[in-house]
């Protein structure tokens, strides 16, 4: 084989490890107990349910998680995009574990007019 046919596949296999190793860390974002909280918790909260509507949810294969979550020091600074029915909004989460179950969660959810809502 000459150099540029390896040359290829070995950028193919640098994309192919760059595009795992992305989607294996935002999948472990996505599954964390805080993220499922704090989603499960919009989806029932009324004023969040008065603005996006009542189908909230994150579509993981649409946005991104941005951030990042400790399970060992207790700690999550996240940054997604949510979506209902009616409109689309950015949460910014921030979260330290206290004791076992219990979390000091700070978290905003804003929107494109500029409108911003506090939890």
């Amino acid at each position: 084989m000459n150099k540029r046919v390896i040359g290829v596949f070995a950028i193919a296999g640098l994309g192919f490890w760059a595009h795992t190793v992305y989607k294996s860390l935002h999948s472990e974002k996505c599954h964390s107990s805080i993220f499922k909280s704090a989603v499960h918790y919009l989806r029932y909260e009324p004023r969040a349910i008065e603005t996006l509507g009542k189908e909230i949810h994150h579509d993981m294969n649409k946005h991104s998680i941005k951030g990042s979550v400790n399970i060992f020091k207790g700690e999550a600074d996240l940054i997604f995009d949510i979506e209902g029915d009616l409109d689309m909004g950015t949460v910014e989460l921030k979260a330290k574990r206290i004791q076992k179950d219990l979390w000091d969660t700070q978290m905003k959810l804003s929107f494109r007019n500029g409108e911003l809502i506090q939890f």
